[in-house]
């Protein structure tokens, strides 16, 4: 006989099973559930499966027995390739323990003829199929008692005869129990059988046969103290291939490739003690989606305000101000008051910061400011991303599915939010929406693969990243498509800027703004148009590392390297970084190959070349250092490469030093001042006085054009926030300084709320002390000292417990342990 897979399109199956028992003497079985829907996926799986969903019929606690037989008979007539009939549930004997009856919601112990289906009639409805392979699958009871009894063997003389073609498999031997643990997902047999079916067999051929799963079946069953399986065949149809090996590709003996792979790096953030993943908002979708239905709203109550307000001023000329027995005023007040109606409640319908947080403990849905959905693991039956077709309007859509335990409540969100919402299944919620999310279902699927256990239901149509753990080295180079976007547009800014330095030399020279387009696009460029003609390439390896750029080859081993790190330069840009290094006493001699159009750098260390010649994944080429180089020789966040001055370089300090950024509003504010300001001033200069045209071209213009992208790009928005031994220093805008000695403090500690917004770092002043205050740093009365800053509204990316235990090592006695207040 041919291995093949059966005929989907001749082929049927029929699970049945019962979880649910009227009769007090059989106790449910909840596991069962789980067993009929992972099987009915993994049969009917395109990726692996035999079977086509529209002929895999599922019959879930039936009570009529005629109803089921019908349901076994149709399947066995019309079945031209396979029959596959599964039934899980309680197994129970006659009264002259002969025969077995397959157990149903409605099932009497004391009338069993009637009540349940007797395995005589499953008998009789495979014999007169004219089905060529048939399967059966008992995960019951007693159900190693018909195998002799389908097969013929203990027949009676006119019974005598084989059912041609069948393929028996049952959960335990003849007169043994079948077990459903307690607080286990599935039944114990169908368990073992889920997770063979699911991860394949290393080391096998590519179809699996059910005589290939019951040798590893049979074992895992023995090692958990459970009844070991039977199987009986005749024909050599314990051949027949049933589902795809998924695991074809491995052998026998390695180890399972890690599934956090790279392709999440850029989408989801894992906590660096590795016990989170993290998928953080799409606001580009929020965005679209608020606008793209508020925006012709907006638009409608904005024009009736305004088409009211005239109204009403030209009826009453004499007023002024808005009067309320104006019937226009009257409209113009409620369209005021809707605008602000629709537009929170489009904000509450579309959060900016939607997330999705995976964990070994659970799964958790956040947005808002106290809106949360988490549900761990054990509550959870089983999760699954499930996937939309494509319409002419948008493409696919994933969801991330989840089913609670029976007797689990679900939690739901309120109407016209995005949490979980329930879905047509009983106990299933449509738990997050993957387009709210700036990540890809593979990430996700990778994610649930790592975390989810059990629980996970893999998707077909949808790969789990894997990254090879024995993998020698990385390799980092540029994408030249960047880079030929970047040199076409630098060109292109060129061609427009040379006819008015060399066509109007003299507003040429009363004007710094061309100059300096003229200049940083020529460096664009020039820059793009080299590396694309000569590409840098980094490789990272247990070796060492090796930039090669045209002809020129600089290698270091890890033994010539004492610091390798970093640096954010300009220090509000973080894609404009260095690579930097300081070699060891081993590689002295060698030339300093810093660019000299590069910052300088502290003595002994050099640049070895900048990121984006390499890389503009900042996150993986530090995961490559980390992997490769020593704990010793990565270089701290707060260790200092760059030099001060050429004279006296600053040596890096010692303490913790944690980084934020100013608050969003006085950032915007900032950037207001520096986007409109120097516009409202040139209008007021003279136009036609020299002076006039000097001032604006030497100063608003460039102000205008540049000051905006230098307050960023030199970090001037940064707020760094250093623990040491002497006490707190916060900075702010590049120098503003305020320090506060411990002899100042008498207790200083980190306060938690239940709102994840207020972890604040609060500061308890020794009586007669006055802290001096800062107007770029207002101190609020808060928990009964001064709140020195709030962790999120200064955008500082630590957590509490780290904070907290900078604190504890150089505050001494003043430090508080971190406190909970609700």
């Amino acid at each position: 006989m041919t291995l093949r897979l059966p005929d989907p399109r001749g082929s049927r199956a029929v699970l049945i099973g019962t979880s649910r028992y009227i009769d007090g003497k059989l106790p449910d079985l909840l596991a069962v559930r789980n067993n009929l829907e992972v099987l009915q996926e993994l049969l009917t799986a395109d990726a692996s499966g035999s079977f086509s969903p529209q002929r895999c019929t599922v019959v879930q606690d039936a009570t009529d027995p005629r109803s089921v037989c019908g349901t076994i008979r149709e399947a066995a007539m019309t079945a031209t390739d396979t029959l596959l009939v599964y039934f899980s549930g309680h197994g129970v004997l006659n009264e002259d323990l002969t025969e077995l009856h397959l157990a149903l919601t409605d099932t009497d112990e004391s009338d069993l003829r009637w009540t349940s289906i007797p395995f005589q009639a499953v008998r009789e409805i495979f014999e007169t199929s004219p089905c060529p392979n048939k399967v059966l699958i008992l995960d019951c009871c007693n159900s190693g008692q018909v195998l002799d009894s389908l097969m013929g063997i203990r027949a009676t003389a006119g019974e005598a005869w084989r059912i041609r073609g069948t393929h028996i498999l049952t959960s335990s031997a003849r007169d043994l129990p079948s077990y459903a643990p307690p607080g286990e997902r599935y039944t114990a047999f169908s368990g073992e059988l889920i997770r063979l079916l699911r991860d394949g067999l290393p080391g096998r051929p590519e179809l699996l046969t059910l005589s290939e799963l019951y040798g590893p079946l049979s074992k895992a069953l023995a090692l958990n103290g459970y009844p070991e399986p039977r199987q009986q065949g005749s024909d050599g149809y314990a051949r027949l291939g049933l589902v795809r090996n998924r695991a074809a590709d491995r052998r026998v003996g390695t180890v399972p490739e890690s599934h956090t792979g790279e392709a999440q790096t850029d989408t989801a953030s894992r906590d660096t003690r590795g016990e989170e993943i993290r998928f953080g908002p799409n606001r580009t979708f929020a965005r679209v989606r608020k606008w793209g239905i508020g925006l012709p709203i907006y638009l409608t109550l904005l024009v009736t305000i305004a088409l009211n307000l005239q109204k009403g001023d030209t009826q009453d000329k004499s007023n002024d101000h808005l009067d309320l027995t104006n019937p226009h005023h009257w409209v113009a007040g409620l369209s005021f008051l809707s605008f602000i109606a629709v537009d929170w409640a489009l904000g509450k319908r579309n959060p900016t910061d939607y997330s999705l947080v995976l964990r070994p403990g659970g799964l958790e849905v956040r947005y808002g400011a106290s809106e949360h959905f988490s549900y761990p693991w054990h509550r959870v039956s089983r999760c699954w991303l499930r996937r939309k077709p494509a319409t002419r309007l948008h493409g696919p859509r994933y969801d991330l599915m989840v089913r609670s335990l029976p007797g689990v409540f679900p939690h739901t969100a309120l109407p016209n939010t995005p949490g979980p919402r329930q879905d047509d299944t009983e106990d299933t919620l449509r738990f997050a929406d993957l387009r709210r999310l700036a990540t890809t279902p593979e990430a996700v699927e990778t994610a649930l693969a790592t975390y989810a256990g059990a629980a996970w239901t893999p998707s077909p149509n949808i790969a789990v990243h894997q990254t090879s753990i024995s993998e020698a080295e990385r390799v980092f180079t540029a994408d030249r498509r960047v880079l030929a976007t970047v040199g076409v547009l630098g060109t292109t800014v060129l061609c427009w800027q040379v006819p008015h330095l060399f066509v109007r030399p003299f507003e040429t020279s009363v004007a710094l703004l061309p100059l300096v387009i003229f200049a940083l696009s020529l460096t664009a460029a020039w820059f793009a148009t080299s590396r694309f003609i000569r590409p840098a390439r980094l490789v990272v390896g247990a070796a060492g590392l090796t930039l090669t750029r045209g002809e020129l080859e600089i290698s270091y081993a890890w033994t010539e390297i004492e610091r390798i790190g970093i640096v954010n330069w300009p220090r509000g840009a973080r894609h404009l970084g260095l690579l930097a290094i300081r070699p060891s006493a081993s590689a002295e001699g060698r030339v300093d190959r810093t660019n000299m159009l590069l910052p300088k750098l502290a003595p002994g260390c050099l640049t070895l070349c900048l990121l984006p010649e390499v890389t503009h994944h900042q996150q993986s080429l530090q995961a490559a250092l980390s992997r490769f180089a020593d704990k010793e020789q990565l270089a701290m966040p707060a260790e200092a490469w760059l030099r001060i001055s050429a004279k006296a370089p600053k040596a890096p300090g010692v303490g913790v030093t944690l980084r934020g950024r100013q608050p969003a509003k006085v950032s915007a504010f900032i950037g207001m001042v520096l986007f409109v300001a120097p516009p409202m001033i040139s209008t007021h200069l003279p136009s036609k006085a020299d002076w006039g045209q000097v001032v604006d071209g030497l100063l608003l213009s460039p102000l205008f054009f540049l000051g905006l992208l230098a307050y960023f790009l030199t970090g001037r928005h940064h707020v760094s926030f250093h623990v040491g031994p002497t006490g707190i220093t916060l900075s702010a805008f590049g120098r503003a300084r305020l320090h506060i000695p411990w002899g100042d403090m008498d207790r200083v500690g980190v306060v938690t709320l239940s709102n994840p917004e207020e972890n604040a770092l609060v500061l308890w002043p020794r009586p007669g002390v006055v802290i001096p205050r800062s107007a770029w740093l207002p101190f609020r009365r808060r928990h009964g000292g001064l709140r020195i800053l709030t962790l999120e509204k200064y955008r500082i990316k630590t957590s509490p417990e780290d904070m907290d235990q900078a604190l504890a090592r150089y505050a001494g006695r003043r430090h508080t342990q971190i406190a909970l207040l609700r």
